[in-house]
């Protein structure tokens, strides 16, 4: 039997219109809560920090530290997919040891990262397995060459696997990983799909594509791809970019989508500036022909000297020229419900599933969960609200966590907490327990087929 609990939000903000007042009810479905919920394999508590969604079902790493499995749940039914007696596909025998904090899932197949140290000096990498469970499969590991790297070995600088900078679609998975040894030193973008065939470069230091040096943040959906480029090592004065367009390798197959190059404003940043806009990106995300990613202006000082930032769109257009219209979602300008005494200076990390956008943003130790819809923004649930009988202390998406209201920097921020109209949440109570949720519309929900 599944815990569902509703709550009736009737608090909004229309961001490019007045105020608007809607009535949404939304249902929370408990997951597991920490220490408490007992795994089926040996009756020990889970202890979870981070999870994703695909297709109704929630996908997270036990433990950390090292981690000891990756398990799937949907409608109250937990599957163990991978752990410590797994062996590690194309490793002579060896297991897994260690798993990275967030698999990502979609169209039914899980991508994650993990290591084994006890053979081959240590093989760490990614590997596929069925999200109903079922054979794992090598995509690439450090035993593999690095194109272009003329012998150069897979490198990630870490035990626990790759992590968090890779995508999938469900077919092909693009990572960040760089050379150890070989003739030429090379870091960039590579893909492979599920079934560990097709190893090639999207996107590296010796393709320099369009005369950006460093390629990282990519997303995919549908064979496309958004990524983040920059010159040089100083994003804060150089070139950056996010480029798009169907995955591909060779030299500069990319347009922009939007480029700090073009000197676009910021949708709502007061013009004239005292200087020209210089733009930041942060992670990005493409659906169905738009682009959502995070975005800074830098060059001036905006709300409490933060700059303007804030979560924005573009058209998924291969124009080139990196200017187009672009739509603020929420930004730092944004007075949003809950937060009475200012803008947001936290944020907005997002998760998209189909028309909703779900995201965590903070203001002075303050944190909260919003939802977007055709331009109406609900708060949903925040610290200091009650959920299950108990009071939050802090709430984000599944793939980060908060603390103290602000975002952990050195956590996992990935946009792939939601799926099939709902989002994976994790609360953090006042009694310092801790909890998966699945937060959706309770409409969505049922219409997904998310039944209890």
């Amino acid at each position: 039997m599944l815990e569902r609990i509703s709550l009736a939000i009737v608090a909004a903000l229309a961001v490019t219109a007045a105020p608007t007042i809607a009535a949404t009810t939304y249902t929370f479905t408990k997951v597991l809560e920490n220490g408490v919920t007992k795994r089926l394999d040996n009756g020990q508590p889970f202890n979870v920090r981070f999870a994703s969604m695909d297709q109704g079902a929630v996908i997270f790493t036990n433990g950390f530290g090292p981690a000891d499995s990756i398990w799937m749940w949907r409608n109250g039914t937990f599957t163990k997919l991978v752990g410590t007696t797994t062996p590690v596909p194309d490793d002579s025998g060896g297991v897994f040891q260690d798993f990275d904090q967030v698999p990502i899932s979609r169209a039914g197949v899980v991508v994650f990262g993990g290591y084994d140290a006890t053979s081959d000096a240590g093989r760490n990498g990614l590997y596929s397995v069925p999200l109903a469970g079922g054979a794992v499969q090598r995509v690439v590991d450090n035993s593999q060459q690095v194109p272009g790297s003329g012998g150069g070995t897979m490198f990630w600088g870490h035990d626990g696997g790759v992590g968090t900078d890779f995508v999938t679609d469900g077919s092909t998975v693009v990572f960040g990983a760089s050379s150890n040894g070989g003739s030429t030193s090379v870091n960039g973008l590579f893909s492979a799909s599920v079934a560990g065939v097709g190893l090639a470069a999207v996107a590296t230091s010796q393709l320099t594509p369009c005369g950006v040096g460093n390629q990282y943040k990519p997303a995919v959906s549908d064979g496309d791809i958004t990524f983040t480029g920059t010159g040089g090592f100083s994003y804060s004065t150089g070139l950056n970019v996010i480029f798009g367009g169907p995955i591909t390798s060779g030299n500069c197959p990319y347009p922009f989508i939007v480029s700090s190059g073009a000197n676009p404003p910021l949708p709502g940043e007061p013009t004239p500036q005292p200087n020209a806009p210089h733009l930041v990106f942060g992670q990005s995300y493409v659906q169905a022909g738009t682009v959502y990613f995070l975005g800074w202006d830098n060059n001036n000082s905006g709300p409490n000297n933060q700059g303007y930032f804030g979560l924005y769109t573009a058209p998924y257009t291969t124009n080139g020229n990196g200017a187009p219209t672009l739509t603020s979602i929420a930004n730092n300008l944004s007075v949003l419900p809950g937060m009475t005494t200012g803008q947001m200076n936290g944020g907005p990390y997002f998760s998209v599933t189909g028309g909703d956008i779900y995201f965590a943003a903070s203001q002075n130790g303050y944190g909260a969960v919003y939802h977007w819809n055709n331009g109406v923004i609900d708060r949903v649930i925040g610290d200091g609200d009650t959920l299950d009988g108990e009071t939050i202390a802090t709430v984000g998406l599944a793939t980060h966590v908060f603390q103290d209201g602000q975002i952990v920097s050195s956590d996992p921020v990935t946009p792939y907490a939601a799926s099939d109209g709902t989002v994976a949440i994790r609360v953090n109570f006042t009694d310092f327990n801790s909890a998966l949720f699945v937060l959706g519309d309770s409409d969505r929900i049922f219409e997904n087929g998310f039944e209890p």
